[in-house]
């Protein structure tokens, strides 16, 4: 992408010029003073004529939310790795008009690895920090671009130093309404009081531009996004499942409290007319806190959703509301109390949460990333005069795609297990496969392998594009050795983490059959020389007979209780297959003597498996063999 504009960020935010020579004396390679971190953007300009086509990209590092005159026009953007950064283009035309117009931005820059983000290792993030953001307007005559004329805030309502959520999650969003401009995004707000971006450039000394180490920008690879916006709508819950009183637990730590605490009886008063949170009208459900004891309550939801958790109030300001969601209620699916609250049984499990501090008067609030819902507990605080529940409810997220799969035969439970899979196929679906929507959002590589196939009998065509998308971001996770991270784009740990040498060959053979599908030679095209790096390491552990032997790292194999050492069986089936498909794409793209090559390794190793695997008094194949004495163990 040739670039109109400049990446810009706040400007209290130091750029080190120096940073970069200086990664060659082995300093650390991360600057990490930026996380968690909030920033408004506004730019307002003028249009003689309201446009009939107008077109933003945009991206930034972590996500945002664009605005134009106040109205919501898009979040993203995708996930990817820094290094192959997406952006997003969206068509604003009908939000402009004639005259004034603003537009404003929303960031967040969580500075640390998620799930689904991947921070910059060393490059240009040593110079920069974390954050940034790129917008480029085509509007008529008009090209606007991000640059020192935007004006910016850091956005405080949201408490930087509170705790992460859990395992690889956003940190939890910790809100004070008083701390918010609510009209910020409008075209009658007034930004004249807020700093001037800053551009994240470095020119280098003179010094430095003469030896070709002085010119530094931040994420120089931009790629389009090629997926969907995700589709939205409206969700209410289904029905109360109690409401009660809670026992506070104040001096506990924010990702603590809500595990916690205990449970009782709601006093009388407490609570009124919360059926009305079922409902969406204007009427009112009141909560009241009284005698030492906070006020709880649980919403279930039918089915499962996925998406923005979000409450309307009427408060006096002050009063405190958290809000939590869960992926299953509580007793649901363990026979444990089903009048206890949300619960974290091991660091596997945790609810999203969000803390919203009340200021006087109607207002609203909306949770920045999604999350998987089954159930929402609100619990209020510090509330003795009560605090009025006009709405809550969630914007619910899917990527959108048609149900073109169909089955049906004259087994019932047969017919609700193929909507059940599809409707929780789809709760995965996002701006990535993830193997969960709420424990994780990691996008696995073998999962992948298999969602895509799932997509494609439940989906058709209108999923392709998500299922394209995963086969480049794990081709973009290649390492130096040639593996593929086991999840990615995410908290990886780049070259230190946890490897899966099986999910590289699902991949491959996933390729062949995205292929077979959609009949995208592009994609393998652009793949084949990735899927070419990681046939040759598996190479390197080939062994006298033929086959691959002691096989480093994590053998997966789906969790199976099999054998996996030596010879292992099932891993040299895996590579079997991943040579007949990579001899299959190479006769695709015509690269023969790759074709032959590959053609030629899988015959050796089939023969080779044949010949030292097939126990034909068991009829069956051995899941490994001793490379040293050709032996099987008992």
């Amino acid at each position: 992408m040739f670039r109109r504009g400049k990446f810009i960020w706040l400007p209290n935010q130091k750029i080190d010029h120096e940073a970069y020579f200086r990664l060659v004396a082995n300093e650390p390679l991360r600057r990490s003073e930026e996380t968690n971190k909030w920033a408004f953007f506004r730019k307002a300009f003028t249009k003689a004529n309201a446009p009939k086509t107008a077109n933003i990209i945009i991206t930034c590092d972590g996500r945002y939310q664009l605005f134009v005159n106040g109205i919501l026009a898009g979040r993203g953007p995708s996930r990817a790795s820094p290094h192959f950064m997406r952006y997003d283009e969206i068509d604003i035309s009908q939000y402009l008009h004639t005259g004034e117009n603003v537009l404003a931005v929303l960031v967040h820059s969580p500075g640390v690895d998620l799930a689904w983000y991947e921070t910059t290792k060393g490059a240009w993030q040593p110079v920069f920090g974390d954050g940034g953001l790129y917008v480029e307007l085509q509007c008529s005559e008009t090209v606007l671009t991000s640059d020192t004329t935007w004006k910016c805030l850091e956005a405080k309502a949201w408490n930087r130093n509170a705790p992460r959520t859990g395992w690889g999650q956003d940190f939890i969003e910790d809100f004070n309404a008083r701390e918010f401009p609510e009209t910020w995004k409008d075209i009658s707000f007034d930004d004249s009081k807020w700093s001037s971006a800053q551009e994240l450039v470095s020119q280098g000394t003179p010094g430095d531009i003469a030896t070709g180490r002085g010119g530094h920008e931040p994420f120089p690879n931009l790629e389009p996004r090629e997926i969907l916006q995700l589709s939205e709508r409206e969700c209410k819950a289904e029905s109360v499942v109690w409401t009660q009183a809670i026992v506070p637990r104040p001096n506990e730590p924010l990702d603590q409290q809500l595990y916690t605490e205990e449970t009782d009886a709601a006093p009388d008063g407490m609570f009124e007319n919360t059926n009305h949170l079922l409902i969406d009208d204007d009427n009112v459900s009141t909560i009241k806190t009284m005698d030492g004891k906070d006020a709880s309550i649980l919403l279930a939801f039918n089915p499962y959703i996925t998406g923005f958790p979000h409450i309307e109030i009427l408060a006096n300001g002050g009063e405190i509301i958290d809000v939590a969601a869960g992926e299953a209620l509580p007793g649901e699916y363990d026979g444990t109390d089903k009048k206890a609250g949300l619960k974290r049984p091991n660091f596997l499990t945790f609810a999203h949460m969000f803390r919203y501090t009340a200021k006087p008067g109607l207002q609203r609030f909306e949770k920045f990333e999604f999350t998987a819902i089954r159930a929402l507990q609100i619990t209020v605080r510090n509330a003795p005069n009560g605090i009025k529940i006009r709405h809550i409810g969630v914007r619910a997220i899917n990527y959108p795609v048609e149900f073109k799969g169909k089955f049906n035969c004259d087994d019932p439970v047969l017919n609700k297990l193929w909507k059940i899979g599809r409707h929780t196929a789809l709760q995965c679906m996002h701006d990535a496969y993830e193997d969960c929507p709420g424990r994780e959002k990691r996008q696995w590589v073998g999962d992948g392998v298999i969602h895509f196939d799932i997509s494609e009998a439940a989906f058709g065509p209108s999923g392709y594009a998500l299922g394209r998308q995963f086969f480049l971001h794990a081709a973009e996770s290649q390492r130096p050795d040639g593996l593929l991270q086991m999840f990615t784009p995410g908290d990886n740990r780049g070259g230190d983490g946890v490897l899966i040498p099986d999910f590289t060959l699902h991949w491959i053979r996933g390729v062949y059959k995205y292929w077979l599908t959609t009949g995208d030679e592009t994609l393998v095209e652009t793949v084949y020389p990735t899927i070419e790096k990681a046939l040759a390491w598996f190479a390197r552990h080939i062994d006298e007979h033929g086959l691959l032997a002691n096989i480093p790292f994590w053998h997966f194999i789906e969790w199976a209780d099999i054998g996996r050492n030596g010879e292992a069986g099932a891993m040299n089936a895996l590579y079997c297959g991943a040579l007949q498909a990579a001899t299959k794409l190479g006769t695709i793209i015509e690269s023969v003597r790759a074709a032959k090559r590959y053609g030629a390794n899988e015959a050796y190793v089939r023969k080779a498996l044949n010949a030292r695997h097939w126990n034909e008094k068991r009829g069956a194949y051995v899941d490994e063999v001793d490379p040293e004495t050709g032996l099987v163990p008992v």
